[in-house]
């Protein structure tokens, strides 16, 4: 993956098993990218696309949010397959972990567009064509639907708008990144619309899978 991206797990000090606690601070802290990177895909990424910034967190903010949508020509047909195309937003938070503070501070370094796991609300997956394909149909759109018409992906799927929330620390000196790529083979093809970057002072708690993360469609 593009620097400062890795796609092992970094939970419970780089060992994994432990998703959104005890972050290394380098790897992925929600482990949701090691076994879709490495084991269903095999490490096979094409056509990637990415970039990233820098922003100092303002004071009294503890999160952002973004809106996006996800289009792709991989829908239906490669639902549950290695070609897989991934969607993922990235964060560097290099605030120092501060346990014995008052709420303790656990900076969060790793995946920000993971989605709850439909069989385990405690666990997170990668944001791929198989993890929307309930949201595709129903909420999103799909096959011959107007919204559809002159996008490209007529017969395939786009998502409805979500939004991603990610926790961080005030005065934070963050990185932010978004990296798109086609997982196993560079044919069809994903795309995604990103919107609406704005600070949220409240934040969210990356451990609580339902609080950061993406926000699927109402």
């Amino acid at each position: 993956m593009p620097a400062p991206m890795v796609a092992k797990n970094g939970s419970n000090g780089g060992l994994g098993g432990t998703p959104f606690k005890g972050c290394d601070g380098i790897n992925d802290c929600s482990d949701t990218l090691q076994h879709q990177w490495f084991d269903i895909a095999t490490a096979n990424p094409n056509d990637k696309l990415w970039f990233t910034f820098k922003a100092k967190v303002p004071a009294g903010t503890f999160g952002y949010t973004f809106d996006f949508v996800f289009c792709s020509g991989e829908w239906p047909d490669f639902v549950d397959t290695q070609f897989n195309d991934l969607l993922v937003a990235w964060q560097v938070d290099p605030t120092p972990a501060d346990p014995n503070a008052m709420p303790p501070v656990e900076p969060y370094t790793g995946n920000v567009t993971f989605i709850p796991d439909p069989n385990d609300q405690t666990k997170g997956l990668p944001l791929t064509i198989t993890a929307l394909d309930p949201y595709y149909v129903g909420p999103g759109y799909t096959y011959a639907e107007p919204q559809l018409q002159g996008t490209g992906f007529e017969q395939h799927a786009c998502s409805d708008w979500f939004t991603a929330k990610g926790g961080v620390q005030p005065g934070a000196d963050l990185t932010i990144g978004f990296f798109i790529t086609d997982m196993g083979d560079s044919n069809y093809t994903s795309t995604a619309l990103l919107d609406n970057f704005r600070w949220d002072c409240e934040g969210c708690v990356p451990s609580e899978v339902d609080d950061c993360g993406v926000m699927p469609p109402m």
